[in-house]
C-alpha cells in the first residue's frame, strides 16, 4: 500500500504513530470486576511504553467506549491525566460503539483531528 501523507485542512501533518486496544471478552465475564477507565490506562501505558513515547508529546487522545461511566464521563480526559501526559493534551470520547476497532482512527483522521 505504501506511505500515505497525511494533513489536516490547514496543511497541518498527521501522524498516526501507533495504536493498541483492550483485550475483546463478553459484557460481565473476565473484565467485570475492571472499570474501563483502568483498562483504558493500561492499554494507553502500554501503548506509550512500546514506542517509547515521551507521554507529554501526545497532542490528542480519541477514546471509544460502548458503555459510557458515569463516574467518568469524558473517559479520554481522565486517561490523559491518569498516564503522565500533558494536562493540556486535548481528550475526545466518541460516543457511539466504535465497531470494527479501526473506526476511531479514520474518524479522526476524517475530521482532521490531531492524533500525535
Amino acid at each position: 500500500m505504501g506511505i500515505q501523507q497525511l494533513t489536516t485542512r490547514q496543511g497541518d501533518r498527521i501522524a498516526v504513530v501507533a495504536g493498541l486496544r483492550t483485550p475483546f471478552a463478553r459484557q460481565s465475564t473476565e473484565f467485570k470486576d475492571v472499570p474501563a477507565l483502568d483498562l483504558g490506562k493500561m492499554v494507553v501505558s502500554e501503548m506509550l511504553a512500546r514506542t517509547d513515547i515521551d507521554p507529554k508529546l501526545i497532542d490528542q487522545v480519541v477514546f471509544g467506549q460502548v458503555v459510557q461511566m458515569p463516574a467518568a464521563p469524558n473517559i479520554a480526559r481522565e486517561i490523559v491525566l491518569g498516564t503522565g501526559m500533558d494536562v493540556n493534551t486535548d481528550a475526545t470520547v466518541l460516543p457511539e460503539p466504535v465497531r470494527p476497532a479501526f473506526k476511531l482512527r479514520l474518524t479522526s483522521l476524517s475530521l482532521s483531528w490531531r492524533v500525535v
